[in-house]
């Protein structure tokens, strides 16, 4: 549950920095509720603020919409549950009314109902922009690839039968390199919206390296050593922990194991095999 509500979180936070269309669409509620001069809000159009005031916080907050999420059998990503929110529907109806409230202003000469309407349709343009996020997530990810190409590069001089077994920044990108390299869950044990048209699950003891693996990724701590039998029985050859989990954790892995650890391009390299 506790990962539903983190994934949650950052669809949020996610879906903010493609868009701010959700930004504007609280927005709108806003000036529909408060704002009374010139229009009155109709019965019908009643009915929508209020499902869309009760729904909207229901998204945002993580652990309502790690439920809605769970209501939609975790087959879709976050996004998807704004599909309940009648999204488009409203950014309409508050253009709408927004625009019927100025021609009804008799206080606002013509010129400056023309202005205000060109000030309004720039702030939606600037709303609807990811305002250069996408260029970031993009150079991330060119970053991520491209370390896991100097690592795989690095662990096949010596080793052509690799299963690596590593955080989800390095592993999502192991097999496009080379289909050849074994891992031992895949990218779907994160990215759930991949799950929608599959059935299988993973076994149990899947299940358990990739929580020992997002633990350490997300906590900087690998305590669960118990873990690494099942990694070696699953035939794991090399295991990758990220450069920021305690040195001491690291060190108690390799010690126990007898195998050295090596430092490649930000990340602890063991090898179990």
């Amino acid at each position: 549950m506790w990962e539903m509500i983190r994934h949650a979180w950052e669809g949020w936070v996610g879906i903010n920095l493609s868009g701010k269309y959700m930004a504007l669409v609280i927005l709108l509620l806003v000036y529909l509720w408060i704002g009374k001069v010139g229009y009155t809000i109709r019965e019908e159009q009643k009915r929508i603020l209020l499902y869309a005031t009760v729904l909207v916080p229901l998204c945002i907050c993580p652990l309502t919409a790690a439920l809605l999420m769970g209501y939609q059998t975790r087959f879709y990503d976050y996004p998807w549950i704004w599909s309940m929110v009648p999204v488009t529907a409203l950014i309409a109806m508050g253009g709408t009314v927004l625009l019927i409230r100025m021609r009804r202003d008799e206080r606002l000469p013509r010129v400056w109902q023309q202005g205000l309407l060109a000030a309004v349709l720039v702030a939606l343009l600037w709303l609807s922009g990811g305002l250069g996020s996408q260029e970031q997530q993009l150079s991330r990810e060119k970053a991520d690839y491209r370390a896991t190409q100097l690592i795989v590069a690095e662990l096949q001089r010596d080793n052509n039968a690799l299963c690596i077994w590593a955080p989800t920044t390095v592993q999502g990108y192991v097999r496009i390199i080379d289909p050849q390299i074994q891992v031992p869950y895949g990218r779907n044990m994160w990215d759930t919206s991949l799950n929608a048209y599959f059935y299988d699950t993973y076994d149990e003891d899947s299940m358990m390296l990739y929580e020992a693996m997002d633990c350490a990724q997300n906590t900087a701590h690998f305590t669960d050593v118990e873990v690494l039998d099942l990694a070696i029985g699953k035939g794991v050859t090399h295991m990758v922990l990220p450069g920021y989990v305690a040195y001491e954790d690291v060190w108690n892995i390799s010690q126990g194991l007898g195998a050295e650890i090596m430092q490649l391009q930000g990340y602890y390299v063991i090898p179990l095999q």
